[in-house]
């Protein structure tokens, strides 16, 4: 919830049930981590056949600039 609501994403934390569903049906997610805390995250949707779009890639403010969100996808 927090990487989302740093940048203001308001509709994804208005729900955070609905949040969770949707990261959970996700196609795949993956996240960073430093200290046990979340500081970057990516997820892709997706047919599961021939279609993959990256939804969110993310990180924290304080964690910006460091190769973080380009490493989740790469």
């Amino acid at each position: 919830m927090n990487l989302y609501k740093e940048d203001n994403w308001v509709e994804y934390v208005k729900n955070k049930t609905q949040l969770f569903k949707g990261l959970g049906n996700s196609l795949d997610s993956f996240g960073a981590y430093e200290n046990n805390q979340l500081v970057g995250l990516v997820r892709t949707i997706g047919d599961g056949a021939t279609i993959v779009y990256i939804q969110d890639v993310l990180t924290l403010s304080t964690h910006r600039r460091q190769g973080i969100g380009l490493n989740l996808y790469v």
